[in-house]
């Protein structure tokens, strides 16, 4: 993650180890809430490699609010959240109840 500044002077915030609790590949834009950031990896996390969703403040310092786990709770977020009045929505590419890596994806929501 970075911040590059209107002089075009640009500082890494975090660099996503991609192991439990941090996910690895951030593939989506963040949206920001009331000063905080949120979004989501697309592998990584604590129960393998299914995704995570996170927060970040101003300074970097990330933490996950979810980890994806398959099954009905869907694995590999992608798309773009959307906050709806407190409420992020988003989709995950595989699974919904299948088994893990198989048809076809999740819509979920998370409450702040």
């Amino acid at each position: 993650m970075y911040a590059l500044s209107t002089d075009g002077v640009e500082e890494e915030l975090h660099r996503f180890k991609g192991r439990f609790p941090d996910g690895r590949s951030p593939s989506t834009g963040l949206i920001e809430r009331n000063g905080t950031f949120y979004g989501t990896t697309t592998f990584g996390g604590a129960y393998g490699d299914d995704g995570t969703i996170y927060t970040m403040s101003n300074s970097g310092a990330v933490k996950t609010l979810h980890n994806f786990a398959g099954s009905s709770d869907g694995i590999y977020p992608m798309g773009t959240l959307t906050d709806v009045k407190g409420t992020l929505y988003g989709t995950t590419y595989y699974d919904g109840g299948g088994g893990k890596g198989t048809c076809c994806g999740t819509l979920y929501a998370l409450t702040l």
